[in-house]
């Protein structure tokens, strides 16, 4: 695609994931572009309105684009480099955008052989350590984050976290710009200055924090194949890589991440624990380590 179709009026440029992505619709996170004549890696753009039905399945395969049809919202076709949404009708924007932001930017993420984390991820202040924050929807990873960039931390991603396995270290990428808070059915995002905290620049992770719930506080660091089982189960949208026959190079990715990666399972209860306490305790912690 040439430069001046990619950078049409209709299309702003923004930074997200390492990626440069001009898109037809703003990215919720993603963060001003540097670079405004950039010849971009990823498109977003607009197709015309789905009228067919759902298959059974959300996701097919044809070798060249993964489609993804979430009943009435439309149809997402996904390859390397583009995102073309053809939307059903009278679906709303934030529908939209919440979908490609939770599903079709994880899914083209695969596609460019990123692991693909369903976490936050901050760096500490003063030259502290990079932390991602994994857990199950709802754990308290964006809340978390939040206390911690109340603390002083810059944010590099919330709900995915692409990572980089490179010259024995990872480097953790996502959406700079702001945190998705809420339970899904009030789920909202928020900015976090203007502008952002995070650059959007990778950032080398020392640790992985898988938060799990649990009625008494505890930090304990995992190993082995307990490291590599928790670090498979945070993985975002796994069915995609089984799809696309990346198996194996995602198990190989996985067995080399847990070798860069000190992993943690923090136990807490969420409803008892103040986050800005949880953040402090998680920061003595690493940094003890």
């Amino acid at each position: 695609m040439s430069p001046s179709k990619a950078l049409s009026p209709n299309l702003g440029l923004a930074f997200g994931w390492g990626l440069r992505i001009a898109s037809a619709i703003p990215i919720p996170g993603a963060v001003p572009c540097a670079e405004s004549r950039a010849v971009p890696d990823v498109t977003v753009t607009f197709g015309k309105r789905s009228t067919v039905q759902p298959w059974p399945d959300l996701y097919q395969w044809d070798g060249a684009g993964l489609e993804f049809a979430p009943p009435g919202i439309g149809r997402f076709r996904i390859t390397r480099e583009s995102i073309e949404i053809l939307p059903c009708s009278g679906v709303s924007r934030t529908e939209i955008t919440g979908l490609l932001v939770a599903t079709a930017f994880p899914a083209l993420l695969w596609m460019r052989d990123r692991f693909v984390l369903h976490a936050a991820g901050v760096a500490l202040p003063a030259g502290g350590a990079a932390l991602a924050i994994a857990g199950a929807s709802g754990s308290g990873k964006s809340t978390l984050a939040r206390a911690f960039i109340r603390g002083g931390a810059k944010l590099i991603g919330d709900d995915t976290l692409a990572l980089d396995p490179a010259g024995g270290a990872v480097f953790g990428q996502g959406l700079a710009g702001g945190l998705f808070l809420g339970a899904a059915a009030r789920r909202r995002f928020l900015a976090m200055t203007d502008p952002p905290s995070g650059s959007g620049s990778a950032a080398p992770l020392s640790a992985l924090c898988v938060l799990v719930q649990g009625e008494v506080m505890s930090i304990r660091p995992l190993a082995g194949i307990a490291a590599f089982e928790a670090l498979l189960q945070n993985r975002h949208r796994p069915n995609v890589p089984a799809i696309l026959g990346l198996q194996q190079a995602v198990m190989d990715a996985a067995a080399t991440i847990c070798r860069a990666l000190r992993v943690f399972e923090v136990r807490f209860d969420k409803d008892r624990q103040a986050p800005q306490e949880l953040a402090a305790e998680i920061t003595e912690f690493v940094s003890k380590d």
